[in-house]
């Protein structure tokens, strides 16, 4: 069985699955600009693992902060975070969401054993 989401095939065709591989190009035409790395915006197939984890840490900024990304909200700046969110983990989520890939923890994997840390 291969998991489904908003239509799309999480497990691409094909015999052999790399964990290295991103279904990012084939969700950006589906996906809220504001998830998608700035990497992507311009160019669909420079999407990565690290574009995967740009959107993660999105979603993780939502929860953590308790409101939704507006598109007159980007400013990080201006957010604030609940007095119980520990520093570790703010900088857990902006760490994934740095605008430069290569300024993101190398891999998602690395990025979870850190969240782990923070359980």
């Amino acid at each position: 069985m291969t998991p489904r989401g908003s239509g799309v095939s999480w497990k691409p065709g094909g015999k052999r699955w790399s964990r290295a591989r991103t279904i990012a190009p084939s969700l950006v035409q589906r996906l809220d600009r504001r998830y998608a790395a700035p990497e992507v915006w311009s160019d669909p197939k420079a999407a990565s693992p690290l574009s995967d984890q740009y959107a993660f840490g999105t979603i993780l900024l939502e929860l953590l902060a308790g409101r939704s990304l507006d598109d007159d909200a980007a400013d990080l700046s201006t957010w604030t975070f609940d007095e119980r969110v520990p520093e570790e983990a703010r900088q857990l989520v902006l760490t994934m969401r740095a605008p430069r890939a290569a300024d993101r923890y190398p891999t998602l994997e690395e990025a979870m054993l850190v969240l782990d840390l923070l359980a």
